[in-house]
């Protein structure tokens, strides 16, 4: 051990608390401990700093942090320590630390001036300027109130009346109140502030952040529009305009203008479809990034980007866009139709892009993949496409294009070149794969094509459910008779109150509807390109299902929510479809009779007293167009008002039994 220690000091030596592998050619002596009072400079400059007393390695400088340790009543002296390094060229270091004792001042003895003038700059300290203090003493509690005396302008030069009381912390009876006059000079400089504002606004992504510089606290802010808040965010584009009021009374208007970045941009322009829907990306890929100040994307006033360069410079300007998103919106079954005519040679597609936007499995062709892709994505099998995004974005002069599948890498649109600034109105063409019809509709989710009722009726119709010899019920789901339709979609939702369920297809194309157990639905789509008739005596499919006494009268509900339609004649008009349900008038389990019947004004029931007992009984009244006018699933009434109703037959049915009646008024 001891030879180990040898050979260690043999070659190191400690001098004024460093450690170097030779003795140091830097030595320097510390400032003495110093013994000042509170109000007192605490400055190097006044206290000392370190002193080189030799130095042989080069430029020498002096660095030093410092501690502060608030003393006590005990005490009543504060501690500054400050640890100083000195260090050469050659990497010698010479550390040291030097202490300052503050001794406090009480109430009686701090120097309080009785009048003095001021030129105002941002963040002066009033308190320690007025009472000579270096920081706030330990030893002191000090408050005071302003008001102003004279200058009603609060934006000239403004004398105001302090008002101190200070009290002593050590002696809580102490406590001494004072005056000081104050002239302010450039009073309107306390209203500046640290300002952070959008330097162009996308969309509703505006701010202004105010942080007050001034001294008269606090400051109170109110906007025009009433609101009260130092910062404001999700701003559009515009002129804002804000009241500050400091402590005292003064105020001062503060305005901003917020530019929309269609016309700060450097680069920018439209993102929209053929048809003028805008369409917002998903992801903006930016080649150049490190000279990019600010690229966003704004809904407002027609879908805009903008681009703004930190360094403007001519030549190519690399960035892309690009969106997987809202893969549904605008694709339907009357899509598929118009592919399936092309394919058969019916009515051929007439234009380059919608050649593009039909090759969904992007093999340079249009085939029946190209339809099954599609028709996955409608019956919610899958989310997007195989082969390709949801979108492409196309140059502005992509119709200089005449043979797509040879150039369509040549029209995406990657940037610009850029020969002058500023540059605008460098329009983006988007396209949405699968869409045939340019059925497009931005701001909102998918609502489906543009659809019309009136008069037509086309409906969906619920069959009799019959049980199985499983003790299952099952459900015929037909189309009411139509001579001619060229495609359909639609979807169900399954009652909640529906058990062990499953589907069984009837249509030729077994893939065109699907039953997604997770969501509990059914999605139909079904066309071949040709006429198709429905017959009200087959069904589409049968809806398979558990019964019991809790189930309801109709276990499928048409989706609200999604584009349920028919397609009708060779322009593929669109036409909304409602669903009815099969009446049987045949039934011979009897839970209610009606009378009387005929019936003018009202219609009484009798009701099997089982009925009361029976979980799931409800009522409805249909008229002879399958349309629902009366349902109770309460406790049921026993007379029901028909006075309102026009004169015909209707058909009362409960889950087992259906009764035929008439209206007539006279």
């Amino acid at each position: 051990m001891s030879k180990f220690l040898m050979s260690i000091t043999g070659i190191l030596f400690l001098c004024n608390g460093a450690w170097s592998s030779s003795p140091l050619t830097l030595t320097v002596s510390c400032p003495p401990t110093m013994n000042i009072v509170e109000g007192m400079r605490t400055d190097t400059g006044t206290l000392g700093a370190p002193k080189v007393t030799s130095n042989t390695g080069g430029a020498v400088t002096i660095t030093y942090f410092e501690a502060f340790s608030r003393g006590d009543c005990r005490t009543k002296s504060d501690v500054i320590t400050r640890f100083f390094t000195v260090s050469n060229a050659d990497g010698e270091q010479v550390r040291c630390t030097q202490s300052i004792n503050i001794a406090w001042v009480n109430a009686t003895s701090v120097y309080i001036t009785p009048d003095t003038f001021i030129n105002y700059v941002d963040g002066i300290d009033f308190t320690n300027t007025i009472l000579r203090l270096t920081r706030d003493p330990g030893s002191l509690i000090i408050s005071y109130k302003d008001s102003l005396i004279s200058g009603n302008n609060c934006h000239g030069d403004v004398r105001m009346l302090r008002r101190w009381t200070i009290q002593d912390k050590c002696l809580p009876n102490v406590t001494r109140k004072a005056n000081t006059y104050v002239t302010i000079y450039n009073y309107a400089q306390s209203f500046d502030h640290n300002q952070h504002f959008s330097e162009a606004v996308c969309e509703k992504e505006g701010f202004i952040e105010l942080n007050a510089k001034g001294s008269f606290t606090p400051y109170t802010y109110r906007w025009a529009d009433s609101t009260v808040s130092n910062s404001r965010h999700q701003l559009e584009s515009g002129i804002y305009m804000v009241t500050v009021t400091d402590a005292n009374k003064c105020s001062s208007v503060l305005t901003f203008e917020l530019q929309s970045m269609s016309i700060r941009a450097d680069i920018g322009g439209r993102i929209q479809t053929l048809n003028g829907y805008r369409v917002y990306p998903d992801e903006i890929k930016i080649t150049d990034a490190d000279n990019v100040k600010l690229f966003c994307v704004s809904r407002n006033g027609g879908l805009q980007y903008g681009y703004i360069l930190d360094k403007i410079k001519t030549g190519f300007h690399e960035f892309s866009f690009s969106k997987n998103s809202e893969a549904l919106n605008g694709v339907s079954t009357k899509d598929i139709v118009i592919i399936q005519k092309h394919i058969l040679g019916i009515k051929k597609l007439e234009d380059t892009l919608r050649y593009i936007a039909a090759d969904v499995n992007y093999n340079y062709n249009i085939t029946a993949s190209d339809i099954s892709e599609i028709r996955r994505l409608i019956l919610g099998i899958k989310l997007n496409f195989s082969a390709v995004p949801s979108w492409y974005f196309l140059r502005p002069d992509w119709e200089s294009v005449i043979k797509p599948y040879q150039t369509l890498n040549s029209i995406l649109f990657k940037g610009l070149s850029i020969s002058n600034f500023p540059r605008q109105n460098a329009d983006v063409l988007a396209l949405k794969l699968g869409d045939m019809d340019l059925s497009y509709r931005d701001n909102n989710l998918y609502s489906g094509q543009s659809r019309t009722s009136g008069a037509n009726d086309y409906r969906i119709i619920y069959g009799i459910p019959k049980k199985q010899s499983d003790g299952r019920m099952i459900m015929p789901v037909k189309l009411k008779s139509i001579s001619n339709y060229q495609g359909i979609q639609s979807k169900w939702d399954i009652d909640p109150a529906i058990d062990n369920f499953e589907l069984i297809s009837a249509i030729d194309d077994e893939e065109g509807v699907f039953l997604d157990q997770a969501s509990r639905s059914i999605t139909l789509s079904y066309s071949t390109g040709n006429d198709l008739k429905a017959d009200p005596d087959k069904a589409m499919f049968y809806f398979v299902y558990s019964a019991d006494d809790t189930n309801p009268s109709t276990p499928l509900h048409l989706n609200p929510e999604f584009a349920n339609e028919i397609y009708i004649g060779p322009d593929l008009n669109t036409f909304s479809l409602t669903e009815g349900t099969e009446i049987n008038i045949n039934s011979e389990i009897q839970q209610f009779r009606v009378y009387p019947n005929p019936a003018s004004k009202q219609i009484h029931f009798l009701f099997d007293p089982s009925i009361k007992t029976m979980k799931g009984f409800s009522l409805r009244i249909w008229d002879v167009f399958g349309h629902e006018i009366y349902s109770s699933n309460e406790f049921l009434e026993s007379t029901i008002a028909t006075d309102s109703w026009p004169e015909g037959f209707y058909f009362i049915q409960s889950p087992w039994q259906v009764e035929k009646i008439v209206i007539n008024h006279q």
